[in-house]
């Protein structure tokens, strides 16, 4: 009796004769893999959003000051006047092989017609940016820089002032 209980036990846990471990392990590793899964998942989801999200403050207006348009003046001398000229009037040393010649900024027509956004887009990304001409290059390092762009767009702005 004893060696026939020995032999059913011998014969009903092999593997081969075992149809439950057979099908548990796959299931088992499946199961564990889905929960593994449904951790991962869980963990990398962001944060609920709070109830009211308030917008982020606007940038604060850069006030135009006598120094502020000493920069800008400075800046355009630099920058600018090449082909823009000293005063502005479009008739730098290199606008003789220009074609079509630089921006007289002491036209009015052209001052009113303009916003400012204009400006700063044509001073930051170039001619080509606004649809003038691409041999005006941009100024990428001024993209990050909005006192420089700020005062240089004022200081324009003031040549469109005088006679």
């Amino acid at each position: 009796m004893a060696r026939a209980l020995r032999e059913v036990s011998r014969v009903s846990l092999a593997p081969e004769h075992c149809m439950a471990s057979s099908i548990a392990r796959p299931l088992f590793l499946a199961a564990s893999f889905l929960s593994l899964l449904v951790v991962a998942c869980e963990s990398k989801a962001p944060p609920p959003a709070p109830a009211e999200a308030t917008p982020p403050p606007a940038p604060a207006a850069i006030e135009v000051t006598p120094a502020l348009l000493e920069k800008g003046e400075a800046e355009f001398t630099m920058r600018c006047a090449p082909c823009h000229g000293p005063d502005g009037r479009g008739d730098g040393p290199s606008s003789a092989t220009l074609d079509p010649k630089p921006r007289n900024f002491h036209d009015s027509e052209w001052q009113t017609s303009v916003s400012d956004e204009h400006i700063k887009n044509a001073i930051v990304y170039g001619g080509a940016a606004v649809g003038k001409s691409p041999q005006m290059p941009s100024n990428p390092d001024l993209a990050a820089d909005e006192t420089t762009v700020v005062s240089l767009r004022a200081y324009i702005r003031t040549l469109g002032e005088a006679p």
